[in-house]
């Protein structure tokens, strides 16, 4: 009796370790600091869903925090783990971990020429954390993504500038576009801020991309509350005009629909051509928050949290979808191996 009773209790054992090991799990990782100006220790976490078996490529989605967060907020209060448990796929959530220069704890360096440019600061850091990640897990080269919040979105918006040619398409929600100053950041409702010319914008994209490999335009998805006080939706206008003129895009809209949820009212908008767009917009009517603005900056439509609504359009459900309808390339390059060729009068064979 005790015997049988050991037994099962072993057999018991054994099916809840080969549950563990086979369910989805975060990996705490770290990238040292490298010998390029402004590179430092940054912590990351990495999202593995339940049906990654190391053999067939996956996505990777990187998630970039906003200020006075750090990648927990990302991991809870956005529902891309769930998404990815559910599709398959890698999430990054880097942590900003320190910083330079006058800013907002934890606010990535988007305002800041040293952190803006390929193969230097946070930038860069955060493109060795993608490379680390695909050395580590086997991943898609056609489906490297990256998105965030707040600074994390203005931040995502670099990377999609500065790495043209290594991500498949970005996410910006509440961001800013590429070299935008910190002056366009209002904080209060009185305030919209001080922006750019398109045109400056357009100018800094092209000074940053300049080798051939870099001309390509990434898809780019900017979500925005029409009545955010911290980043006036103009930032998330400025990121198409920017968009669309830097790439020769028509200004003309392909179509507009409808994406209310909750009893929240919104609009996506694409542009590009009826097989691909280049650009894609959502506006809705946010929670307009207290006398000063607070409040109505956030992450919509997902999970509660402190930089988190979760009553509106889901904009985890936006940029999946997005995402997945923007690999690199609509068709990839194939290639040919040739095994052996032999050549007989005028006929050659191949293998």
């Amino acid at each position: 009796m005790h015997a049988t009773l050991r037994s099962l209790l072993t057999v018991a054992l054994c099916l809840l370790f080969a549950a563990a090991a086979s369910a989805e799990r975060f990996e705490r990782r770290l990238l040292t600091a490298k010998s390029y100006p402004g590179s430092r220790d940054r912590q990351y976490q990495v999202f593995i869903p339940t049906s990654f078996n190391g053999q067939n490529p996956v996505p990777m989605v990187m998630v970039l925090h906003g200020c006075r967060q750090t990648e927990a907020n990302m991991i809870n209060e956005t529902r891309f783990r769930d998404v990815a448990e559910r599709d398959g796929f890698i999430v990054v959530y880097p942590f900003i971990t320190s910083f330079d220069g006058l800013r907002n704890p934890n606010c990535w360096g988007f305002f800041l020429d040293q952190h803006i440019h390929e193969g230097a600061g946070e930038v860069e850091d955060l493109h060795q954390i993608a490379l680390e990640v695909e050395a580590a897990f086997r991943i898609d080269p056609q489906r490297r993504y990256v998105t965030g919040l707040s600074s994390g979105a203005g931040m995502a918006v670099v990377l999609a500038t500065a790495y043209s040619e290594y991500f498949a398409a970005a996410g910006s929600v509440a961001g800013l576009p590429y070299s935008e100053t910190s002056s366009s950041v209002g904080f209060v409702c009185a305030n919209p801020g001080t922006f750019k010319p398109v045109s400056a914008v357009v100018d800094a994209m092209r000074a940053e991309q300049r080798r051939p490999e870099e001309q390509r335009p990434v898809p780019i998805m900017a979500i925005h509350s029409n009545n955010d006080c911290t980043v006036n939706p103009l930032g998330s206008r400025n990121i198409r005009d920017s968009w669309l003129r830097r790439y020769g895009v028509a200004q003309t809209a392909l179509g507009s629909a409808s994406c209310a949820a909750e009893g929240v009212a919104c609009t996506h908008t694409r542009y590009g051509t009826a097989q691909r767009s280049v650009v894609e917009t959502v506006f809705y009517e946010g929670q307009r928050g207290d006398v000063i603005g607070a409040g109505s900056h956030y992450w919509v439509g997902d999970n509660r949290g402190e930089f988190a609504n979760p009553t509106g359009p889901s904009a985890t459900d936006l940029l999946w979808a997005f995402f997945r309808a923007h690999p690199f390339a609509d068709h990839p390059r194939r290639s040919i191996s040739v095994g052996s060729a032999s050549a007989s009068g005028t006929s050659v064979t191949v293998d």
